[in-house]
């Protein structure tokens, strides 16, 4: 797979999560046909949730919390002037750890992993 251009949209908030995230507008399909041909074979996971890729912006938040976060980001990013997309040159295998961070195990660049 050829390198792609991420571009980020509005912030909004998962339902049931109340994650608090950058939409991906540009780039979405891709990422997902990517996730779709890595999560196979011995490193197939069975998420709970479907697939939705984004910038996570914050987490662990509730309702209320939720709504405020998004319209404090919401006005931060509709004031940030710097630029809003991204080329998606290398891809990283995270594993999550029990303080809710995250491992890095390994990182490909997407032209030469893809080919």
């Amino acid at each position: 797979m050829p390198v792609f251009e991420i571009s980020l949209g509005n912030v909004e908030i998962f339902p049931v999560t109340n994650v608090a995230y950058l939409a991906v507008d540009g780039g979405f399909l891709q990422m997902r046909r990517l996730h779709d041909q890595l999560n196979t074979g011995p490193v197939c996971f069975l998420e709970p949730f479907h697939y939705h890729p984004h910038v996570t912006l914050a987490q662990d938040l509730t309702a209320a919390e939720a709504g405020a976060v998004r319209l404090e980001a919401t006005r931060r990013w509709s004031s940030y002037r710097g630029p809003r997309s991204f080329p998606a040159e290398a891809f990283t295998f995270v594993r999550g750890n029990s303080a809710k961070g995250w491992v890095d195990l390994a990182e490909f660049s997407l032209a030469a992993a893809l080919r």
